[in-house]
């Protein structure tokens, strides 16, 4: 990829490519297309792909939290294999915290054997809210990072 990236939002068409990015990305545990497609109805407006050519290669979903005002959740972050080290998930994430209008403080997880990616939100400002065990699954720890806009 070159500088001619483009954040745009996601279309319904997108949504297959987005299906597979996700399984692949999260080893089979990625959302069902179900979801996706709800997701896509529900918060299509914070929803934004990074496409080569016509195949989805990066995408980032917020979305509002039920239970605080002004708080957003980053649900999913994505890049393709073969579209890593290229700065898409940074980018991604700075389109978010651009659009992040209706939002105080943008919230995520993470595993904490994820350096990486921890890595990657920590230069944004994300700092570390808490760790739950058994987030997902007992036995899964997560850590809950925010950001205060």
């Amino acid at each position: 990829m070159t500088s001619n990236i483009v954040i745009s939002p996601a279309v319904k068409a997108d949504l297959p490519f987005i299906y597979q990015l996700d399984q692949v990305s999260f080893t089979g545990e990625g959302y069902p297309a179900f979801f996706l497609r709800q997701a896509f109805d529900c918060w299509r407006n914070h929803f934004w792909v990074i496409k080569q050519e016509d195949d989805v290669i990066a995408y980032l979903l917020l979305v509002p939290s039920s239970e605080t005002k002004g708080d957003g959740w980053i649900l999913s972050l994505a890049v393709s294999e073969h579209a890593r080290g290229q700065g898409l998930a940074k980018q991604l994430i700075q389109h978010a915290i651009d659009h992040a209008t209706d939002f105080q403080r943008l919230l995520l997880t993470v595993s904490p054997d994820n350096l990486a990616a921890l890595a990657l939100y920590q230069q944004f400002g994300f700092t570390e809210i808490e760790q739950e065990y058994d987030y997902f699954e007992p036995g899964d720890c997560r850590s809950i990072l925010g950001l205060t806009l």
